[in-house]
Protein backbone atom coordinates (compact mmCIF):
# COMPACT_ATOMS: atom_id res chain seq x y z
CA UNK A 1 0.00 0.00 0.00
CA UNK A 2 1.38 3.48 -0.58
CA UNK A 3 2.48 6.12 1.45
CA UNK A 4 -0.98 8.28 1.28
CA UNK A 5 -3.80 5.33 1.76
CA UNK A 6 -3.38 5.40 5.51
CA UNK A 7 -3.75 8.94 5.11
CA UNK A 8 -7.43 8.26 4.10
CA UNK A 9 -8.37 8.19 7.63
CA UNK A 10 -6.20 10.43 9.04
CA UNK A 11 -4.92 14.25 8.06
CA UNK A 12 -6.62 14.02 4.44
CA UNK A 13 -9.80 12.65 5.56
CA UNK A 14 -10.00 14.87 8.59
CA UNK A 15 -9.77 18.34 6.66
CA UNK A 16 -12.59 16.65 4.16
CA UNK A 17 -14.69 15.55 7.21
CA UNK A 18 -13.81 19.04 9.41
CA UNK A 19 -15.44 20.74 6.10
CA UNK A 20 -18.60 19.04 6.86
CA UNK A 21 -18.73 16.15 4.91
CA UNK A 22 -18.50 12.45 5.17
CA UNK A 23 -15.45 10.13 5.77
CA UNK A 24 -14.34 9.05 2.10
CA UNK A 25 -13.50 5.70 1.18
CA UNK A 26 -10.12 5.62 -0.81
CA UNK A 27 -11.22 5.02 -4.33
CA UNK A 28 -13.54 8.17 -3.69
CA UNK A 29 -10.67 9.74 -2.65
CA UNK A 30 -8.72 8.66 -5.43
CA UNK A 31 -11.02 9.15 -7.88
CA UNK A 32 -10.59 12.75 -7.44
CA UNK A 33 -6.78 12.55 -8.92
CA UNK A 34 -6.01 12.26 -12.46
CA UNK A 35 -4.03 9.46 -13.71
CA UNK A 36 -0.61 10.97 -13.82
CA UNK A 37 -1.29 11.76 -9.45
CA UNK A 38 -2.51 8.06 -9.06
CA UNK A 39 0.62 6.93 -11.47
CA UNK A 40 2.70 9.21 -8.90
CA UNK A 41 1.11 7.29 -5.97
CA UNK A 42 2.22 4.23 -6.80
CA UNK A 43 5.46 2.82 -5.88
CA UNK A 44 7.92 1.13 -8.46
CA UNK A 45 6.32 -2.04 -8.57
CA UNK A 46 2.96 -1.13 -8.85
CA UNK A 47 4.02 1.50 -11.98
CA UNK A 48 5.67 -1.32 -13.88
CA UNK A 49 3.01 -4.16 -13.07
CA UNK A 50 0.20 -1.53 -14.22
CA UNK A 51 2.02 -0.75 -17.37
CA UNK A 52 2.21 -4.41 -18.22
CA UNK A 53 -1.30 -4.09 -17.36
CA UNK A 54 -1.78 -1.37 -20.23
CA UNK A 55 0.33 -2.92 -22.67
CA UNK A 56 -1.55 -6.17 -22.97
CA UNK A 57 -4.52 -4.16 -22.61
CA UNK A 58 -3.44 -2.94 -25.90
CA UNK A 59 -2.02 -6.01 -27.60
CA UNK A 60 -5.30 -7.30 -26.75
CA UNK A 61 -6.91 -5.55 -29.72
CA UNK A 62 -4.44 -7.02 -32.24
CA UNK A 63 -5.61 -10.01 -34.30
CA UNK A 64 -2.54 -11.35 -34.09
CA UNK A 65 0.17 -9.26 -31.66
CA UNK A 66 3.31 -10.14 -32.19
CA UNK A 67 5.00 -13.00 -29.53
CA UNK A 68 8.22 -10.52 -28.60
CA UNK A 69 6.16 -7.97 -27.40
CA UNK A 70 3.47 -10.31 -25.62
CA UNK A 71 7.30 -11.83 -24.00
CA UNK A 72 7.73 -8.30 -23.09
CA UNK A 73 4.85 -8.09 -20.84
CA UNK A 74 5.44 -11.26 -19.35
CA UNK A 75 9.16 -10.26 -18.51
CA UNK A 76 8.39 -6.94 -17.55
CA UNK A 77 5.61 -9.00 -14.80
CA UNK A 78 8.26 -11.03 -13.36
CA UNK A 79 10.99 -8.12 -13.29
CA UNK A 80 8.21 -5.63 -11.19
CA UNK A 81 8.21 -9.26 -8.83
CA UNK A 82 12.04 -10.08 -8.75
CA UNK A 83 11.61 -13.26 -10.86
CA UNK A 84 13.76 -11.41 -13.30
CA UNK A 85 17.27 -10.04 -14.52
CA UNK A 86 17.57 -6.33 -15.66
CA UNK A 87 19.60 -8.26 -18.77
CA UNK A 88 15.89 -10.44 -19.46
CA UNK A 89 14.21 -7.16 -19.36
CA UNK A 90 16.65 -5.25 -21.64
CA UNK A 91 16.41 -8.09 -24.13
CA UNK A 92 12.91 -8.58 -24.27
CA UNK A 93 12.36 -4.48 -24.31
CA UNK A 94 14.61 -4.72 -27.51
CA UNK A 95 12.87 -7.50 -29.11
CA UNK A 96 9.79 -5.47 -28.42
CA UNK A 97 10.80 -2.38 -30.09
CA UNK A 98 12.19 -4.17 -32.62
CA UNK A 99 8.32 -5.91 -33.40
CA UNK A 100 7.36 -2.49 -33.46
CA UNK A 101 9.35 -1.09 -36.03
CA UNK A 102 8.17 -3.57 -37.90
CA UNK A 103 4.65 -3.11 -37.50
CA UNK A 104 4.99 0.22 -38.07
CA UNK A 105 6.49 -0.11 -41.17
CA UNK A 106 3.86 -3.03 -42.77
CA UNK A 107 0.66 -0.33 -41.31
CA UNK A 108 1.79 2.17 -44.20
CA UNK A 109 2.33 -0.45 -46.88
CA UNK A 110 -1.13 -0.38 -48.12
CA UNK A 111 -1.57 -2.42 -51.17
CA UNK A 112 -3.36 -1.15 -54.21
CA UNK A 113 -4.71 2.46 -54.57
CA UNK A 114 -6.94 3.85 -51.95
CA UNK A 115 -8.56 7.12 -51.96
CA UNK A 116 -9.30 8.67 -49.22
CA UNK A 117 -12.59 10.52 -48.78
CA UNK A 118 -13.31 13.01 -46.81
CA UNK A 119 -16.08 10.91 -44.85
CA UNK A 120 -13.67 8.23 -43.97
CA UNK A 121 -11.20 10.94 -42.63
CA UNK A 122 -13.46 12.12 -40.32
CA UNK A 123 -14.68 8.96 -39.20
CA UNK A 124 -11.21 7.79 -38.74
CA UNK A 125 -10.29 10.97 -36.76
CA UNK A 126 -13.95 10.27 -34.53
CA UNK A 127 -12.96 6.64 -33.86
CA UNK A 128 -9.93 7.97 -32.61
CA UNK A 129 -10.63 10.38 -30.44
CA UNK A 130 -12.89 7.33 -28.60
CA UNK A 131 -10.11 5.28 -28.87
CA UNK A 132 -7.89 7.48 -27.07
CA UNK A 133 -10.28 8.48 -23.90
CA UNK A 134 -11.62 4.74 -23.52
CA UNK A 135 -8.43 3.69 -22.34
CA UNK A 136 -7.54 6.20 -20.08
CA UNK A 137 -11.26 5.46 -18.15
CA UNK A 138 -9.65 1.85 -18.07
CA UNK A 139 -5.90 2.95 -16.91
CA UNK A 140 -7.62 5.30 -14.08
CA UNK A 141 -9.54 2.54 -12.44
CA UNK A 142 -7.10 0.09 -13.23
CA UNK A 143 -4.63 2.62 -10.77
CA UNK A 144 -7.11 2.94 -8.60
CA UNK A 145 -7.25 -0.72 -8.10
CA UNK A 146 -3.45 -0.80 -7.29
CA UNK A 147 -3.67 1.95 -4.91
CA UNK A 148 -6.75 0.81 -3.11
CA UNK A 149 -4.68 -3.00 -2.13
CA UNK A 150 -6.80 -5.08 -4.60
CA UNK A 151 -4.29 -5.59 -7.14
CA UNK A 152 -1.92 -7.01 -4.07
CA UNK A 153 -4.60 -10.33 -4.49
CA UNK A 154 -3.30 -11.50 -7.84
CA UNK A 155 0.14 -9.69 -7.68
CA UNK A 156 0.88 -9.84 -4.48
Amino acid sequence: MNKLAPALGGEHNKAFVAAGNAPMMSGAWYATLDLDELIALMDARQRRLFACDCAERALSYLDKPDGRSMNAVRVGRRYAEGAATELELTVAREAAWAAARVASINAWVIPGDVSWSVERDELLRIAGDVARVAPKLWQKQRAIWYLSGEGEINHG
